[in-house]
């Protein structure tokens, strides 16, 4: 019995793995080279995404002031299984082009937009009205707080 949780203490057998006791080391091959680790995330990511393992190299030597440049930055590894496809997925750019106004279609001309519809003036003035007195509310709290 426990103790402390007053529970029923059972004796179970420990658990066995039944893995096989060879361990196969894993070949790393850089793909990139980088000055500042930050630099490195968003490749890594887009290859963990396509399934491909990573690891950077030097990531935490030093400061990233001082180590990483001294030591010529960090490197993105692979397997060496996965180089050439990580090497393809490297190659293609996702940037967006700037120039290209992808939204042409939603662009109105000043024709087509509709223009400010005037109210009647019976709103107007009430509109003007609602102003004045919000603005003459406002000043009236301002003067009470500053003289209290």
């Amino acid at each position: 019995m426990c103790p402390k949780h007053d529970v029923e203490l059972i004796e179970i057998e420990p658990f066995r793995c039944e893995r096989s006791t060879e361990r196969v080391a894993i070949q790393w091959v850089p793909v990139c080279t980088f000055q500042n680790p930050a630099e490195s995330e968003p490749l890594r990511i887009r290859l963990e995404a396509e399934g491909i393992p990573t690891f950077i190299d030097g990531e935490r030597m030093a400061s990233h002031l001082l180590g990483h440049g001294a030591r010529g930055g960090v490197e993105l590894l692979v397997p060496i299984e996965h180089v050439q496809e990580a090497r393809v997925i490297l190659a293609q750019s996702w940037r967006i082009d700037l120039d290209d106004d992808w939204d042409d279609d939603w662009d109105d001309t000043d024709e087509e937009r509709p223009g400010r519809q005037k109210l009647p003036v019976v709103f107007e003035k009430t509109a003007n009205i609602l102003r004045i007195s919000i603005c003459i509310g406002f000043l009236i709290v301002i003067v009470v707080l500053i003289f209290r």
